[in-house]
């Protein structure tokens, strides 16, 4: 007998005829856009499948449509279209195959009704108006109607529009056109859940696609913070160059959306991340599996807002009279760390989630390389969309693991138009390589009336390794690198085998002649943040220089990290070392790509604190650099005695 039993519940469900309530229609597409296929669905909330044989599905235009050979099984959606399939995933992915072809099923864009009847028994019957519910549809080319997952029986879908909503954006599929279509085709169904609105720091900012390759792939993603979510239904976001997000809120450099979700609600659950795209099929594949795809849909589609590529913003979020959230964003400080080839998102850690973590530029990272996706345009991007963030770790120095060891702050141009550029050099005191990619170096001036406050001066003052007009690479260990503004170091512009010393070129600094200022090198932490790796302080108003001399710290000289931080301890170069002439023949000095020792002394200003000698008063020079430098100095007399 047990046997028999067993036989019998391994046998395929069988079945049965319907009757009222057995099948209930639980979805409609009623205004799907052009060349796209209506369609319906219908629901079993049973324990037994249903067959429809000799059954008809009819609406109120007479259309009359025969549903035999169709079995809906127990506790399953099935569709009804023209079209053998109507929801697709990126690359024409059949996702949810219709279950009985139609030809030519119609449901008017005004009012209609649905009806099943079997044999002359009305199985179930829907009445509708499009217009009560089409204003819910927005922020998508096309959305379904459908029953509220607690109203899936006959008895209660009769209720028009009350029994029914709009989906979340976050169940867009893609049409047979590839547009995306707000609905749960052959999926459970789904009914947005208004919720508290959010307050101050109740959702923040986690993640920003700030430059996708293709600007309709442009997103971020928010978290909730509070435990238990908050909607932001009718909450505005505002894009501009403004820190403050009340400030002047009509400004023309402000760019805004106020949020309107279908079905008038967008939750934002606790540890959930929230999706904001400009196009829902934001992004698919797998970065852990290359033959797996996975469609991760965005919960929302924005418009009327862009966020900035070329200069430092904010992008708020404000419910009602209350700032939720705040971010600032600069793309130029990440994109030098970018792998080629693809669009980064910047992210946080998991540990920076709250409204004050992500204040600063500093609280954010790239995503790491590993994470790398495809868009529906088969367009690679590294983030973690859906997921918490994680940084990319180079090996970029840390603090004192190079130093600035010369600088060129007043070059010798002469005067016939050949220009000696301006040049900087960094020194490896570290046994490994290191990488400078994504690091960069701040200029700051002492600020007046103060002895060690210093501020970003008001003209060009930062340039970050990596960018279009900056060289990055790596050092290797022990190694000296030079670095020249624009051109190499003897004014030539760059050859194609590249500068003769190796030097590599960067724009956007300018180095005072006139002011106490000081060049800081700053690289990525790993973590979100960034280390300060070392500082040089410069004054050639109060400490002169002979023009075309660089000034030169050696390496070996004690704490050398620490002592390059004073102007004071750096010493010029000597007339031994003439890298480059100007057009009038006359030297510049110094000892680029090479760590060298002082050769005329440590810095000694008089008294008086005025402009005073560049060599030591204690020490006189070696014999032969002052024979050296006497016979220089006779030559350059000569020359000038016979012009």
């Amino acid at each position: 007998m047990r046997g028999l039993l067993a036989a019998l519940l391994l046998l395929p469900s069988v079945a049965f005829a319907a009757d009222p309530g057995d099948v209930v229609i639980s979805e409609l597409m009623i205004d799907p856009g052009a060349g796209a296929p209506e369609w319906l669905e219908l629901y079993n909330p049973g324990t037994e499948d249903v067959t429809l044989d000799g059954c008809t599905l009819s609406d109120s235009g007479s259309a009359v449509h025969a549903l035999d050979g169709l079995t809906v099984p127990a506790s399953t959606y099935v569709i009804v279209a023209e079209q053998d399939c109507v929801a697709f995933e990126a690359g024409g992915i059949c996702v949810t195959p219709t279950a009985l072809e139609t030809g030519d099923l119609s449901l008017n864009n005004d009012s209609d009704s649905v009806t099943i009847d079997c044999a002359g028994v009305v199985i179930d019957t829907v009445s509708y108006t499009w217009d009560d519910l089409e204003g819910d549809c927005v922020g998508a080319d096309s959305c379904s109607a459908n029953v509220a997952p607690d109203a899936l029986f006959a008895a209660d879908n009769d209720a028009w529009p009350d029994a029914w909503c709009i989906p979340p954006s976050s169940t867009f599929v893609l049409n047979v056109n590839g547009v995306a279509m707000i609905s749960t085709p052959g999926r459970p169904n789904d009914c947005p859940e208004p919720g508290a609105a959010c307050g101050a720091g109740d959702v923040v900012f986690t993640e920003l696609m700030i430059a996708p390759t293709t600007s309709s792939r442009e997103w971020f993603e928010v978290t909730s913070t509070r435990k238990d979510g908050c909607d932001l239904q009718g909450c505005v976001l505002r894009e501009g160059p403004f820190a403050d997000a009340t400030f002047e809120p009509t400004h023309e450099d402000w760019r805004t959306h106020t949020i309107d979700a279908p079905g008038n609600s967008l939750f934002v659950s606790d540890e959930d991340y929230v999706l904001f795209a400009t196009a829902a099929d934001t992004v698919v594949g797998d970065p852990d599996d290359p033959q797996e795809t996975v469609f991760i849909e965005a919960d929302y589609r924005y418009s009327s807002i862009g966020l900035a590529n070329g200069e430092e913003a904010w992008l708020h979020l404000s419910c009602g009279e209350v700032v939720v959230d705040s971010v600032p964003y600069d793309w130029a400080r990440f994109e030098a760390g970018c792998s080629d080839g693809a669009a980064c998102s910047v992210n946080l850690l998991p540990e920076r989630e709250t409204a004050e973590g992500n204040d600063s530029l500093t609280d954010w990272c790239l995503a790491t390389d590993d994470t790398v996706w495809s868009s529906s345009s088969g367009l690679p991007f590294v983030g973690t969309p859906d997921a918490p963030g994680a940084c990319l770790v180079r090996p970029w120095p840390t603090e004192g693991d190079l130093v600035f060891t010369e600088l060129m702050i007043a070059p010798d141009s002469g005067g016939t138009g050949t220009t000696i550029p301006e040049w900087f050099e960094l020194t490896s005191l570290v046994s490994t390589g290191v990488d400078l990619l994504g690091c960069r170096i701040a200029r700051t001036r002492l600020v007046e009336g103060t002895e060690d406050e210093y501020a970003p001066t008001s003209t060009s003052n930062e340039l970050i390794f990596g960018e279009d007009d900056v060289d990055a690479g790596s050092i290797l260990a022990g190694a000296t690198q030079v670095w020249s503004r624009n051109l190499c170091l003897d004014g030539t512009e760059v050859p194609d085998a590249g500068c003769a010393r190796e030097e590599r070129l960067y724009a956007g600094i300018e180095f005072s002649n006139s002011e106490s200022e000081r060049i800081e090198l700053y690289c990525p932490d790993g973590a979100g943040g960034e280390v300060l790796v070392d500082r040089a302080g410069y004054d050639i108003a109060n400490f002169a220089q002979r023009g075309a001399h660089s000034v030169q710290i050696d390496p070996n000289d004690g704490d050398v990290v620490s002592l390059n931080d004073d102007a004071r301890n750096w010493c010029e170069a000597s007339f031994l070392d003439c890298y480059a002439t100007n057009g009038e023949a006359q030297c510049n000095y110094g000892t680029p790509g090479e760590a060298t020792p002082c050769l005329t002394g440590q810095i000694t200003p008089p008294p008086s604190g005025k402009p005073g000698c560049r060599c030591s008063v204690d020490a006189p020079l070696d014999g032969r650099v002052g024979v050296l430098v006497l016979m220089m100095m006779l030559v350059g007399r000569w020359r000038r005695s016979r012009e």
